[in-house]
């Protein structure tokens, strides 16, 4: 009985929407934090840091086989000026995510404004970057 009622209380404290678990790696992050679960909260600032990762390499990847000269018209100053930008962000939330992950390792667990600033900071990005995606590559 004791084992379902534990069980119990963990599924109630996932994010879900009709029976289905949702949620964005922050919120199983948070989750992980406030249980003082270290090796997982590592696990998750980890996955974040490599999908930053994954990211830039995009990036790089895309500008190295773009045709598009730095000085040539408007629209072209504007792609590298908006999509630099946006490397940069990502490369600061990385910087973040590593300094976040080494003080989870470090055992402050128990501090959680920096946990909680890394996931608003990694929503805004994600947002930042949704948007950038849509207008730059979409609407060219």
């Amino acid at each position: 009985a004791d084992h379902l009622a534990v069980e119990h209380r963990v599924l109630d404290d996932m994010p879900h929407q009709h029976g289905v678990l949702v949620g964005p790696p922050q919120a199983r992050r948070k989750r992980h934090v406030s249980r003082g679960d270290k090796s997982h909260t590592t696990l998750a600032l980890a996955v974040t840091l490599f999908t930053a990762l994954a990211i830039m390499n995009a990036q790089v990847a895309l500008w190295m086989q773009i045709d598009i000269v730095l000085r040539n018209d408007a629209y072209e100053t504007m792609f590298y000026t908006v999509t630099g930008t946006m490397f940069a962000v990502v490369a600061s939330a990385m910087v973040y995510s590593l300094v976040a992950m080494f003080r989870v390792l470090a055992g402050r667990t128990g501090d959680h404004d920096v946990l909680a600033g890394h996931a608003l900071y990694w929503y805004a990005v994600s947002g930042m970057f949704a948007t950038m995606w849509f207008v730059v590559y979409v609407q060219k």
